[in-house]
């Protein structure tokens, strides 16, 4: 995302604009700052992932409910990897990716009905990533 650029989607806006409060000055907020009892209206539909090994995976720190039931199983736990095993990685893993090297908001798209992702960055300092929120 462009700095400044507010997504679409009522969820999603929910999201970033939490993330935008909690951030403050700084590129984007740690983990300490964010309580996902604040985002308990769109919780159900938020993915959070920490980090691995510099953007080489993903392991999902938590898993709405309403993408379990989606996507029609519970990945929390999971790494990308474990989840995608023996399968091409797609763009998810490719704009995962991005976020971390850019240290920056991105949207993504996925192929679970009426989804759309917009993964926030985490971070114990400005310049280390360790995990993000998606919407």
């Amino acid at each position: 995302m462009a700095p400044g650029e507010v997504p679409e989607k009522p969820n999603a806006q929910t999201l970033y604009q939490y993330w935008n409060d909690k951030r403050g000055d700084r590129i984007f907020p740690s983990w300490q700052d964010i309580d996902l009892l604040d985002l308990w209206r769109i919780a159900s539909t938020l993915i959070v992932k920490d980090v691995i090994d510099g953007g080489a995976d993903f392991r999902n720190r938590y898993w709405g409910t309403l993408i379990v039931e989606r996507a029609g199983f519970d990945a929390s736990g999971k790494t990308h990897l474990e989840i995608y095993k023996n399968q091409p990685l797609g763009p998810q893993m490719d704009n995962y990716q991005q976020v971390v090297t850019n240290k920056c908001a991105n949207i993504v798209y996925r192929n679970i009905p009426r989804s759309r992702q917009n993964p926030k960055p985490l971070g114990r300092y400005d310049a280390e990533i360790i995990g993000y929120i998606v919407a």
